[in-house]
């Protein structure tokens, strides 16, 4: 991930054919992380597929890290949530409940992300750097959500439409990055439309996620519409002007 500017009369395409202050606080007992503007040194530039083993996860959610914070102020805005790291076979009690090492979620409550290094390694290893860096943009996307007084999801439909505009952020942030020549062109692609094919919801009347094919829809409005194209889900709120 992140070398050649993707063409972007191509993206279509290849999901569809794929079917597609910020603060890191690490729990005591883990070693320091690597500096948040270079990759580790095992990778070659901005190459971060295949570079990071498990137990280097804090350093390559780290680097996603920067790119959400380099993102935000991209956007104007100040300052984000937190960013918990919570290692494997460790858990924290955050006021949105507990979290895990398989746990990938945003709490309202305390304005906290937390990514369990299980998942994260589980995706990364699957889906390469795209996967789970478009999964923490998505993260993200519910931090908008609340600073922009996005009404708070009641019911399980509500909470589909909630989630999907948690995927368009994340496209709109693939394309920021996009931008910034940061993106590879094809492989990112095929692993961003796997990722969000392995994440979609089954159809089912108590399902509170989009479906696959909602979740690529969702992520392509961000992608070629930018962070605008999400007020859509919301007009009454928008996340941007």
């Amino acid at each position: 991930m992140f070398s050649a500017r993707i063409p972007t009369s191509c993206v279509s395409d290849l999901l569809a054919v794929a079917t597609v202050t910020l603060a890191l606080a690490v729990l005591a007992g883990l070693t320091a992380v690597a500096d948040p503007k270079k990759p580790n040194t095992s990778c070659a530039g901005w190459q971060l597929d295949n570079c990071y083993s498990e137990s280097q996860m804090d350093q390559f959610l780290e680097v996603g890290h920067q790119m959400l914070t380099d993102y935000l102020a991209h956007i104007a805005v100040s300052s984000g949530p937190t960013l918990i790291y919570v290692p494997e076979g460790r858990s924290v009690n955050s006021q949105c409940g507990w979290q895990f090492d398989h746990s990938s979620d945003y709490c309202p409550a305390s304005n906290t992300v937390f990514r369990g290094q299980g998942l994260l390694w589980d995706n990364y290893h699957q889906y390469g750097a795209a996967g789970p860096i478009a999964g923490l943009g998505h993260e993200y996307g519910h931090f908008l959500q609340r600073i922009s007084d996005v009404p708070n999801p009641q019911t399980n439909a509500e909470t589909i439409q909630h989630e999907d505009q948690a995927d368009c952020v994340a496209g709109a942030f693939v394309k920021y990055l996009d931008g910034l020549g940061r993106v590879e062109y094809p492989q990112d692609f095929r692993n961003l439309g796997r990722f969000l094919r392995a994440i979609g919801s089954a159809e089912g009347p108590g399902r509170d996620h989009g479906t696959a094919d909602e979740r690529v829809h969702s992520f392509k409005l961000g992608l070629f519409g930018n962070l605008t194209a999400c007020n859509r889900f919301y007009p009454r709120t928008p996340l941007a002007m």
